[in-house]
């Protein structure tokens, strides 16, 4: 038996992700990491004691196939908490590929991140709707400085 679990993932960090595993549905699985994350959020029940953990912004549903033996072992429920902190993993390992890739084509001039960073959303097929350039032009420069911050230490 596989039963069908959803849940709530920002549109961008769901092309990301796309990119990379098949999400429709997304196979429960232990051989990546998006996978045991998920696979350790599970619960066989949550009480919902606040709405704090709210994923704002343009969010999209995807759903997550579980196979019997994850469900008997682990659950089948996935808390708001562990859905946000899906969230902040995916964002995360999309800030480090968004740096890693906008780096190796950007040569240091002011006017020419643009470039890269247009041919970053296009190869994660991630439109204005799903992220303003602006925002992701903002990502590039909190995720560089910090970068350069902790170097210097």
């Amino acid at each position: 038996m596989v039963f069908i679990q959803s849940i709530r993932v920002k549109s961008y960090l769901l092309k990301y992700l796309t990119y990379y595993h098949h999400t429709d549905p997304f196979v429960l699985t232990e051989k990546n990491r998006f996978g045991v994350f998920i696979l350790n959020s599970l619960r066989f029940s949550y009480v919902t004691r606040t709405n704090k953990y709210l994923i704002k912004g343009s969010t999209d549903i995807m759903k997550i196939e579980i196979k019997e033996h994850y469900e008997r072992s682990f659950g089948i429920n996935l808390s708001p908490w562990h859905q946000y902190q899906f969230n902040s993993f995916l964002r995360d390992e999309f800030h480090d590929r968004m740096i890693d890739f906008v780096s190796y084509r950007y040569t240091g001039k002011k006017g020419e991140i643009m470039p890269a960073l247009l041919d970053f959303c296009e190869k994660y097929d991630i439109t204005e709707d799903d992220l303003p350039l602006k925002t992701i032009q903002k990502m590039w420069e909190r995720e560089k400085h910090r970068l350069n911050s902790s170097l210097l230490i």
